[in-house]
């Protein structure tokens, strides 16, 4: 059989029956894609296209072993449906798939839906602004404010995992051959980096009232004096021993 009817098969199908596991693994990366809510592309033409170009690369190294080597013989149809061939079309195809993926965590409204505890601190931050403005969640000030921390931090973090990703093609990439979406340390450094981006936010804009000198004194009665006290009390022994608790 030649290549040219080899091709005028629908390979992916009959690749699923021979070849072990790659059903299961071509199934798992359907779920992931359907996980992040993104509409299934048409995969099995995506593998069956990855597949021809690794196929054709090994057809020409065969036929230059041949011309070295008359007595050597190769079929077409043993690299058709070589286990080997198949899994390497389809880890191009899943990687290529996976860092478009991990790359929706660059953005700040996604990454929030995602990570706990950078919603945590976000909300807290605009909860805050909405309190001591006495203004709504759909009020002008407010979507205005959202917009202005979004803008800002957003930018402040790609700046620092442009450099992150830069670092890690230096010194890994062309030895290990991984995007840095890949890598097992992403998912930690996005976090990471999207917190100290939006704690920078933060500390610009207490830095004002950290650095001033305006300081208040209100006068109050005996009563409320001794209770301001013993919160004050309350709250330093309980600071003292949570970190008495946690040097254990």
């Amino acid at each position: 059989m030649n290549i040219q009817a080899i091709l005028a098969l629908d390979l992916v199908i009959i690749a699923f029956a021979m070849i072990p596991g790659l059903q299961k693994a071509f199934d798992s990366l359907t779920k992931q894609i359907e996980f992040h809510d993104e509409n299934v592309p048409d995969l099995k033409k995506e593998l069956y296209d990855t597949f021809v170009e690794i196929l054709k690369d090994r057809i020409e190294l065969a036929k230059s072993v041949k011309n070295f080597i008359p007595t050597a013989k190769f079929e077409i149809a043993h690299i058709v449906f070589d286990v080997r061939t198949w899994f390497k079309a389809f880890n191009i195809m899943a990687n290529k798939i996976k860092v478009q993926l991990m790359k929706k965590y660059y953005n700040l409204n996604f990454a929030i839906s995602e990570f706990c505890v950078l919603a945590t601190k976000f909300d807290d931050y605009m909860y805050n602004f909405a309190q001591a403005n006495n203004c709504s969640y759909d009020s002008e000030m407010y979507k205005a404010k959202y917009h202005e921390v979004e803008k800002w931090v957003s930018a402040r973090f790609e700046k620092i995992i442009s450099f992150r990703r830069e670092y890690y093609e230096d010194i890994y990439e062309p030895y290990t051959y991984i995007d840095f979406e890949l890598s097992s340390t992403f998912l930690k450094e996005v976090t990471d980096n999207w917190l100290f981006a939006l704690d920078d936010y933060i500390q610009n804009e207490n830095r004002p009232f950290d650095n001033s000198d305006v300081s208040f004194c209100v006068e109050i009665n005996e009563k409320e004096q001794k209770r301001v006290s013993y919160e004050r009390r309350k709250k330093n022994s309980h600071n003292h021993n949570k970190r008495r608790l946690t040097t254990k």
